[in-house]
């Protein structure tokens, strides 16, 4: 994939952890990423993504 991609809650689709790495799933393709930033936006979207599951 070429060029940045700008990883905001609007870009981002879903986050998934696998061994330890967070792949995140945009718009655009598949990021994977770690570190204590990637964790905190891996728990934004996981929380957004459940509000709009349950209409809150």
């Amino acid at each position: 994939m070429s060029g940045r991609i700008k990883l905001d809650l609007n870009n981002i689709l879903d986050a998934t952890l696998v061994k330890g790495k967070i792949l995140f799933l945009t718009k655009e393709g598949i990021i994977e990423l770690t570190g204590k930033k990637a964790r905190e936006l891996y728990w934004k979207v996981k929380l957004r993504n459940r509000r709009k599951a349950f209409g809150l």
